[in-house]
């Protein structure tokens, strides 16, 4: 019996016109089976663009979970948001199903 990877996609999400159709193109190529975005108070609206962008294109954006980074300029609070995110996610024996 052979497991199949369990992948992960942990997404940055900027406050940048238009990258919607980016993200939701990255996501659906990758058809990750866990999806953490990575927010802050001003990229909320666009991870809701993102949102309405993958429903008019039929793209699945799972059960999906945020996770909030304070302070978008300190890329270390950025890196320690994107591991907790990952971490979270982890399944006990590795990441298979």
């Amino acid at each position: 019996m052979r497991l199949m990877a369990h992948k992960g996609m942990i997404v940055t999400v900027g406050v940048g016109s238009g990258i919607e159709h980016a993200i939701v193109t990255s996501v659906r190529n990758a058809n990750p089976h866990n999806l953490i975005f990575l927010v802050t108070g001003g990229s909320r609206g666009t991870l809701e663009r993102i949102c309405r962008e993958a429903q008019s294109r039929g793209v699945l954006l799972l059960p999906y979970e945020e996770e909030e980074i304070r302070d978008e300029s300190d890329a270390e609070a950025a890196y320690e948001a994107a591991v907790k995110a990952g971490c979270k996610r982890q399944k006990p024996g590795g990441n298979h199903r």
